[in-house]
């Protein structure tokens, strides 16, 4: 099994995003098999202040499709709240119209409101032939403050520390695949951020490497003032 710890202190990039984004337009490389896409998520923001479709979503979702045209979608989202269901609405509208040759590729879900539940868990999962083979778990929504980063928006907004993580079957196709998105962000970003994996390529760095890096992350960060005292 492959896995990575996503851990996100910085505004000027978004892992959850370059991951999610990235994992969709090498479908192709993976599988062009029965391949479905659940998107499990708190909140969508499509609204007057943010497309995320606008914001790179719209465009990792073509690639998907123009690679395997039998490709389903499946999003789940809250209701709760009347304004954030109108987003969710929105959403599918927008979904509906862009993809409009595949509306059968796409599925919409929420709770059922008289279970007196709702939706909150972030799940990203890619299953082929109906066996699990990526899965991106954690506290990321589908909003500005997860998805984006600055470099796309005004420094007036507030962005979210974010920590996700991505698991995928030890296969070598899918390895190789999943290497290759991680070198090619960090290449993007310029920089190597704290995308903090258990398993590396030579299965040298451990789960247990992995949960100390993330907790030096942590401490650093109140070290260096991100993280303040409670007044």
């Amino acid at each position: 099994m492959g896995m990575g710890i996503l851990f996100r202190l910085d505004p000027n990039y978004s892992l959850f995003r370059e991951y999610i984004n990235s994992i969709l337009k090498n479908l192709g490389n993976i599988s062009k098999k029965n391949v479905k896409v659940y998107f499990g998520t708190g909140y969508i923001q499509y609204n007057k202040y943010y497309d995320i479709l606008s914001d790179g979503l719209e465009d990792a979702i073509n690639i998907a499709i123009q690679t395997n045209k039998n490709i389903k979608f499946i999003f789940v989202s809250d209701t709760t709240d009347k304004d954030w269901k109108q987003c969710y609405k929105n959403f599918e509208n927008a979904i509906r119209k862009q993809f409009s040759n595949f509306s059968n590729n796409f599925n919409f879900y929420t709770t059922n409101s008289q279970k007196n539940m709702k939706w909150h868990a972030k799940i990203f999962l890619v299953t082929i032939c109906n066996t699990p083979q990526i899965a991106l778990i954690g506290s990321s929504n589908l909003t500005r403050p997860a998805y984006s980063y600055r470099g796309n928006n005004e420094n007036s907004i507030k962005y979210n520390i974010e920590t996700d993580t991505i698991i995928w079957r030890n296969e070598k196709q899918l390895n190789f695949v999943m290497y290759n998105i991680r070198d090619e962000i960090e290449k993007k970003i310029e920089k190597i951020p704290p995308i903090i994996f258990g398993v590396d390529k030579n299965s040298e760095y451990t789960v247990g490497t992995a949960l100390k890096d993330l907790k030096n992350e942590i401490d650093k960060a109140i070290k260096n003032g991100k993280l303040t005292d409670l007044n």
